[in-house]
């Protein structure tokens, strides 16, 4: 999907008129700043609710992006795969080591 659904304006969008109000008046006019938004906050602006947050997640669900929960969920994957091909990598840098340490010593031991 397109990424042009971030420079939607909020008024255009099919979202109720409540939670566009909600969302206007705590500052937010194109859908691509919302997105960027924690769930935990949008869930802290005044009148707007986990009705809205979930209105707002249909929405995102049908343009292709991600919002809130969503969002903050695949964050931490991705941020708990990075740390974990870290450490694959120091793993396989000591094993790596091991291994020269070994044909090192056998090398000496064989000759």
């Amino acid at each position: 999907m397109s990424e042009d659904y971030r420079n939607i304006r909020l008024l255009d969008t099919e979202l109720s008129r409540h939670s566009k109000n909600a969302l206007i008046a705590a500052g937010y006019y194109l859908m691509g700043e919302i997105e960027q938004v924690p769930e935990r906050t949008l869930l802290r602006i005044a009148n707007f609710g986990r009705k809205g947050m979930n209105e707002l997640a249909e929405w995102f669900d049908a343009h292709g992006g991600l919002v809130g929960q969503k969002r903050d969920d695949l964050l931490h994957s991705v941020k708990a795969m990075y740390n974990r091909l870290e450490t694959l990598e120091r793993e396989t840098k000591i094993t790596q080591r091991n291994i020269e340490h070994a044909e090192k010593r056998l090398g000496t031991w064989n000759g």
